[in-house]
């Protein structure tokens, strides 16, 4: 049954993704894209503007996203996603392995109360 569920999120999440590559509210992450541009052309981080919206993260965001910026924003936004989503399932594998090898037990002292 968690399957399902956990299925049913992430279809639900993508379909909400994949509604909105063309409009939504992605400006954060054109802004960290554009400074990796920047990054790669040699200009100036601070003095760039994404619909009026100053970069003012630190040089190390934009250094992390120099390999989206050199894609189309389209194909940047759908590998940030399947990224995204690919963490996600590592933690819910990560959690759901921990819980079945008895990592959520109780400690013995409040065991004994």
């Amino acid at each position: 049954m968690g399957l399902l569920i956990s299925a049913m999120l992430i279809c639900a999440l993508l379909w909400v993704r994949w509604t909105t590559f063309d409009g939504g509210n992605w400006i954060d992450f054109d802004v960290y894209v554009r400074g990796g541009l920047a990054i790669l052309r040699g200009e100036s981080l601070y003095d760039l503007r994404v619909d009026s919206l100053p970069f003012t993260y630190p040089p190390f965001a934009a250094a992390l996203f120099t390999l989206l910026s050199m894609v189309p924003i389209e194909v940047a936004r759908w590998l940030f996603t399947i990224g995204s989503l690919a963490c996600y399932l590592a933690i819910v594998l990560v959690c759901a392995r921990t819980a079945r090898m008895g990592g959520c037990e109780q400690p013995s002292w409040a065991q004994e109360a």
